[in-house]
């Protein structure tokens, strides 16, 4: 991805707030593809929070538990 030169000056003392889930920490049964994406975004975000400390920009990781959707119900 190309981007302006001084892009991330522009997000100096802000936030990343990424939604993951607890499926990329805890693994289930049946659902292997959507666990390995999860676990990759963690990772993804744990990498951006110790490349953008530098420039004053905060990652965070929300990783909500089970939640009521057609999901789970399928």
């Amino acid at each position: 991805m190309a981007l302006p030169g001084n892009w991330l000056w522009s997000f100096s003392k802000e936030a990343i707030v990424n939604i993951g889930s607890i499926s990329g920490v805890l693994f289930t049964p049946f659902s292997g593809s959507y666990c390995a994406f999860k676990a990759a975004f963690n990772a993804l975000s744990d990498v951006l929070r110790m490349e953008l400390k530098q420039f004053g920009v905060r990652v965070v990781t929300v990783q909500p538990g089970a939640v009521q959707s057609q999901l789970v119900r399928e």
